[in-house]
């Protein structure tokens, strides 16, 4: 997992205390990792970052994804909100596979 529920619970203001939402958060931690993939174009987190460290951007981002599905749990808001898609393009941007690497096998010639 990109987050723990405690920084999750920090970043969204959430007293450490208060575990009614705690299934909730843990759902909307994998559905942040699940948008990160998609907009990384890898089929997991655990791929794009195979040795397991996750740059402070990313998790970051991770943070402002789950804050953002956390308060706005409806697809309807009562006040108008902007989208900002350059902060995850920002966060993320430098990430991003454009093209994937394929394995190039040596294959010996038996030349005649």
């Amino acid at each position: 997992m990109i987050l723990t529920l405690e920084e999750v619970k920090s970043h969204c203001r959430i007293d450490a205390d208060y575990h009614n939402d705690d299934d909730d958060l843990y759902s909307l931690i994998a559905v942040a990792e699940d948008n990160i993939a998609q907009r990384l174009r890898y089929g997991s987190t655990e791929e794009a970052f195979q040795d397991g460290v996750i740059p402070p951007s990313v998790r970051h981002a991770a943070k402002i994804i789950v804050a953002n599905l956390y308060e706005n749990r409806e697809s309807i808001a009562a006040t108008t909100l902007h989208n900002v898609p350059e902060t995850l393009d920002a966060l993320l941007g430098p990430y991003v596979r454009y093209c994937e690497q394929k394995e190039v096998k040596n294959e010996s010639r038996a030349d005649a």
